[in-house]
């Protein structure tokens, strides 16, 4: 009986981890094959608006392989707008985060860059961090005012199914946006180094393990909220049954 009864608790957290793997692994293989596609467009071919083309394969794969995640795991309402819904919030999110956002950044990493080591050598204040150091922590700051937008962008998008589906639907756009941000600085701090044309190939997949890794545990959470079913998903679940994951 109590080798029964721990197994009955545990099995809720094996499945939490379950679908929270599947959720890092399919968000990953999105943005692993949109690289594979970048790199060999890099190395063969090279047309006007190439990157175009590839912002919106690669946020096609990202959307299809988290759909099919949440169409195995879960039911929820209207859950085939996620994959136009996610390419529409990325490709805005980026479109506004390399216009206003980078403006914003720039403004925000010159201020930083003035605080932190002053560039006028008639100044009579010291500078508090060496050049280098200044500079890095300006283009932080920008990459930040990027992924911000990058964030809302996408999570507000993709709250738009979940709201239809979960409690507390309003929490994905917060976490989605810090998720990005912070993924996009880590994955920006650590390939600082790495050589440029390699460093895109597996950068890119870098940032989806980081996005799928941040943006799973939060999921999990609201997918254990669902919303009461209407009663044609009362009917519709008899007729065909889906065992939750």
């Amino acid at each position: 009986m109590k080798l029964q009864r721990i197994s009955e608790q545990v099995k809720p957290i094996l499945a939490d981890c379950g679908v929270w793997l599947r959720w890092v692994l399919a968000t990953t293989t999105g943005f692993g094959l949109g690289s594979v596609v970048l790199f060999f467009l890099a190395i063969t071919v090279y047309f006007e608006g190439y990157l175009i083309v590839f912002g919106l394969m690669l946020f096609v794969c990202v959307g299809v392989m988290q759909w099919g995640v949440l169409r195995l795991t879960h039911r929820l309402r209207g859950f085939g707008w996620w994959i136009p819904l996610t390419m529409a919030g990325w490709c805005l999110g980026i479109y506004i985060g390399y216009t206003i956002g980078d403006r914003l950044g720039t403004d925000l990493s010159n201020a930083i860059m003035f605080m932190l080591h002053d560039p006028n050598f008639c100044s009579p204040r010291r500078a508090l961090v060496p050049f280098r150091l200044a500079l890095d922590l300006g283009d932080i700051a920008k990459m930040g005012c990027k992924g911000i937008f990058f964030g809302v962008s996408v999570g507000f998008a993709q709250y738009w199914v979940l709201r239809r589906s979960v409690r507390r639907a309003g929490w994905w756009i917060l976490t989605t946006t810090l998720s990005t941000t912070g993924s996009l600085l880590l994955a920006d701090i650590i390939s600082r180094d790495w050589d440029e044309e390699l460093g895109i190939f597996f950068v890119i997949p870098l940032l989806g393990i980081l996005i799928g890794a941040t943006t799973g545990i939060p999921l999990v959470w609201l997918l254990k909220h669902p919303l009461p079913p209407t009663i044609p998903d009362q009917a519709l679940s008899r007729c065909f049954p889906m065992d939750g994951g």
